[in-house]
């Protein structure tokens, strides 16, 4: 039983590895579409990372206890997918490059490393603002219940 665990996680290291090799192939020249697609599908890969840091594996949801709307999972990814390209666009090595061009680009490992950052951080920046907002909320009650506290203790006396 051992050997043949070791055998398959033998075979799935191979088929990754050829997976990363055909990829960085693939990706050296691509037209710039293409490449906006690949940092796209990176970012959001980033956000699915965000999403397993965070434990919010959840679907999307309004929590009406806190009266917070919860990104989710999907909220992460979507995140991810749109920031990485568009701050690969405004300051990345082809931000100057015209888009209508038919030639074919180059895409770094940095480029491709970097967007998946990219799309961990606008996940993160989400998954805080969501956070932030619920303990506003609590705030807020908490606050109104100390209020409510000291009304009733001062009309005892």
């Amino acid at each position: 039983m051992e050997c043949r665990d070791r055998n398959a996680a033998s075979s799935l290291k191979r088929k990754f590895f050829w997976l990363w090799k055909t990829a960085l192939q693939i990706l050296p020249s691509v037209s710039i579409v293409s490449a906006a697609l690949v940092i796209a599908a990176l970012g959001a890969i980033g956000g699915l990372v965000n999403c397993a840091i965070a434990g919010e594996f959840a679907l999307p949801h309004i929590d009406r206890e806190a009266k917070v709307w919860r990104p989710g999972w999907i909220g992460n990814v979507v995140v991810g997918a749109v920031a990485a390209p568009v701050i690969w666009g405004i300051y990345g090595p082809l931000a100057g490059h015209a888009i209508t061009g038919a030639d074919k680009i180059d895409l770094t490992l940095a480029q491709v490393f970097v967007s998946v950052v990219i799309g961990l951080g606008g996940g993160r920046i989400l998954t805080l603002e969501a956070q932030k907002q619920a303990e506003r909320v609590a705030k807020n009650n908490i606050t109104k219940l100390v209020e409510e506290s000291i009304v009733e203790s001062e009309d005892q006396k």
